[in-house]
């Protein structure tokens, strides 16, 4: 009878320790997580969702946007036209050089052209001035191998290219020497043939600066096209903060490439 009594009262004193230490538990859970019970102003439960969809939606659209500045096709385009404008356009600075380049050379051509024209047109006076029909007819010799040797034949064909083609005209009376005799000084000939190299000088300068525009504008399109494609695989890194719960933070970093 008493070791049933001690039983009994073992199993009482358990079941009170039990429930003591169920309630001393749940006691317990408000300090470990008071974030969880407590609602903050303002912001409802259900509004957490909305919130980091907001933020995710707009980091998602931040990076699938194109990229600033005209295509590839377009910026080269612009820069064959008017070269240094694509790269402009793009906001690269290195577009200045290519329209400064261009601007100088039509400049230089435009220049020399004329100076060479002017030149030309002095040498031309100046053999009006000095080469004379009458001399060219009447001395048969005026230097060592110098003077006609055929002199109808060659007298038809000279008269013909003033007639024709002056600049071959102009040519050929300083450059050959059976023509030589219608100088009135051989000095003169020689002053005659250095005013001519000037203005070819002149002229070839000028063709120099054309080839020079040519492939600035070729140089310059590539470049821009080359410009607007990498800035258009640029890489871009995204961060997406969002917050699934109260007091906990989720940090995506992205890593994205625009084509």
């Amino acid at each position: 009878m008493k070791s049933g009594a001690k039983s009994n009262m073992k199993t009482l004193l358990l079941a009170v320790g039990l429930c003591f230490a169920a309630a001393s538990a749940e006691a317990m859970v408000p300090e470990l997580h008071p974030e969880v019970q407590t609602e903050r102003p303002g912001l409802s439960q259900s509004a957490v969702p909305e919130a980091r969809t907001s933020l995710a939606f707009q980091a998602q659209s931040e990076s699938s946007g194109s990229a600033d500045g005209p295509s590839p096709f377009l910026a080269g385009l612009m820069s064959a036209v008017v070269p240094g404008s694509g790269q402009l356009a793009l906001g690269k600075k290195r577009g200045l050089v290519y329209l400064g380049l261009e601007t100088v050379s039509i400049f230089a051509v435009w220049a020399l052209r004329a100076s060479g024209n002017q030149a030309e047109e002095d040498y031309q006076n100046f053999a009006d001035t000095h080469w004379q029909t009458d001399l060219y007819e009447t001395v048969s010799e005026c230097g060592d191998g110098l003077g006609p040797s055929d002199f109808e034949r060659e007298r038809e064909a000279l008269f013909s290219l003033r007639d024709s083609s002056p600049d071959a005209y102009y040519d050929d009376i300083g450059d050959l020497g059976i023509y030589a005799c219608g100088w009135d000084l051989q000095t003169n000939r020689s002053e005659y043939n250095a005013m001519r190299s000037r203005s070819d000088d002149l002229f070839r300068s000028a063709r120099a600066f054309t080839t020079v525009i040519f492939f600035n504008h070729i140089v310059s399109a590539i470049d821009a096209a080359k410009s607007a494609s990498n800035l258009r695989q640029a890489e871009a890194v995204n961060l997406d903060v969002t917050t699934p719960h109260f007091g906990e933070v989720a940090v995506k970093v992205s890593l994205n490439r625009e084509f």
